[in-house]
């Protein structure tokens, strides 16, 4: 077993960044292998330092507990999603911008829908994972935020449209999930969103691309 080499002191800051964060990817991908084939409760940190070719001492260094590991996997793809966001939007109106965002990402990402279904089915049947599952929610909902308010929307207005937009999703993959996947996630979304979406006016959500039923 091995451990990742400790970054020399005068390495440059972003070259130093990225290579922790090739190791926390490291111990993530190998650990969520070992809760999806061998079960969350029965896989060891010893069993994920073996996996990842990482030192014990160094996966706790970088991750606190495995409940950690999952959300730091689940909440990856946060930076992806805000770039999405349409900038004109966010001023305009922030809240199509943000469920417009959400939903661009979900129908970019429907090759990941199978390991996606497999985690979340796994963090439904584990007590301790499902406790902190809005952790992963909270996180987005932040990333969005700023990304709106750096694109020019008022702070309040943009904390409420992440915050709605973020539940939408929130609720829809709860659904996509108790189905087994078998109901179109675009759909599902749709769904969610409907109550604070009027299609009587110009706002208006992103066309309907779906063709998974």
């Amino acid at each position: 077993m091995t451990e990742a080499e400790p970054e020399p002191t005068g390495a440059p800051k972003g070259l130093r960044a990225q290579k922790v964060e090739a190791v926390r990817a490291r111990i993530a991908d190998a650990a969520m292998r070992l809760f999806l084939r061998d079960g969350f409760e029965e896989t060891t940190i010893d069993a994920v330092a073996a996996e990842s070719g990482v030192a014990r001492r160094g996966v706790f260094r970088h991750f606190a507990t495995k409940e950690d590991i999952v959300l730091a996997w689940a909440s990856a793809a946060g930076p992806e999603l805000v770039g999405f966001l349409d900038a004109t939007g966010c001023q305009a109106r922030p809240l199509d911008a943000a469920a417009n965002a959400i939903r661009r990402h979900v129908e970019a990402n429907r090759a990941a829908y199978p390991m996606a279904l497999e985690v979340g089915r796994l963090i439904e049947r584990t007590p301790a994972l499902k406790a902190r599952a809005h952790e992963k929610y909270l996180a987005w909902e932040e990333l969005l935020s700023d990304a709106m308010v750096a694109r020019g929307a008022e702070p309040m207005v943009s904390r409420m449209a992440a915050a709605m937009a973020v539940a939408g999703l929130r609720i829809a993959v709860r659904e996509w999930i108790a189905s087994d996947g078998r109901l179109p996630m675009t759909k599902l979304l749709d769904d969610a969103y409907r109550p604070v979406w009027d299609p009587g006016t110009d706002r208006q959500l992103a066309p309907d691309t779906n063709t998974d039923g």
